[in-house]
């Protein structure tokens, strides 16, 4: 037993440490891409929004490593994904974890969707709880967005084949910047499904009836000139108005792509996964 909890504090270790290095490369590649990411996340946005580019060609090894390449074909289209699972001996049955990338890993290759800080916070906070935990990471076509109704459906088939192998009152679903706005669309689309919901630096949809039923976890930054406080925090408020469980921080001295890589904090993680449903998934 004491062998296996310093394996996993070694590997924690190691995970943080190459995490840490991937994200210093990130940064110093990111300002490459962005011509190319803002003309494309204008089209979802109606602005330009340019997000943490992370096409940088490092791979991160252990995760790599840790996520399987998978492909799910639905009744509308395949979909590929990486799933790994997290502290498969732990007690109980595990939680289901959906992480939607943003634009610069949308395409075809099944591994840009790693190299996102909801992917890697959501590995290192489930290793570092002991928890168990299924971690799906989809890759959405590059002529596709989270929000097309084809995309919807099919992550909605995608969760139905795990169903049965998880918690059914942890389900949780996150995403930024375009993966935030699959996230708003999820659960608008399908109340009671998911215990906690976490878009970040993103626009909430327009209609919040039914995403209020969802304990909603919504980050921005304060330099961000597409995902503004103007446009996010009245819908905020809309939700608390609607008896919505809803968390909300705006972070200082960030703009689009700071945001997307700080939104996942230890802190947000722990508030989302923290919930659980009572009632019976949808």
């Amino acid at each position: 037993m004491k062998n296996n909890i310093i394996a996993v504090e070694i590997a924690c270790l190691i995970l943080s440490a190459s995490l840490a290095a991937c994200g210093r490369i990130e940064e110093e590649n990111s300002q490459t891409t962005l011509t190319e990411n803002t003309a494309a996340l204008t089209a979802e946005t109606g602005s330009a929004a340019p997000e943490p580019a992370d096409d940088n060609g490092e791979e991160d090894v252990f995760i790599n490593e840790l996520f399987t390449y998978e492909s799910f074909r639905g009744s509308r289209m395949t979909l590929p994904y990486r799933k790994a699972v997290i502290n498969e001996n732990a007690e109980g049955l595990p939680a289901l974890v959906i992480c939607l990338h943003g634009h610069s890993a949308c395409g075809s290759d099944n591994e840009r969707q790693l190299r996102k800080e909801g992917v890697r916070g959501s590995t290192r906070f489930f290793m570092q709880s002991g928890s168990g935990a299924i971690i799906l990471a989809p890759q959405c076509p590059e002529d596709l967005k989270w929000r097309n109704g084809r995309m919807i459906e099919t992550l909605r088939d995608l969760i139905s084949l795990y169903e049965d192998q998880v918690d059914k009152s942890r389900i949780y679903i996150l995403g930024d910047s375009l993966g935030g706005g699959g996230t708003w669309a999820m659960a608008a689309a399908y109340p009671g499904l998911f215990a906690a919901a976490m878009p970040a630096v993103s626009i909430p949809v327009e209609d919040l009836t039914t995403v209020a039923s969802t304990p909603v976890c919504s980050v921005i930054g304060d330099l961000d000139d597409v995902v503004t406080e103007d446009a996010v925090l009245p819908q905020i408020n809309r939700l608390r108005d609607l008896g919505a469980d809803v968390r909300f921080e705006i972070i200082g001295g960030a703009d689009h792509q700071t945001a997307c890589r700080e939104a996942f904090s230890v802190e947000n993680l722990t508030w989302v996964f923290s919930h659980s449903r009572t009632d019976t998934p949808v």
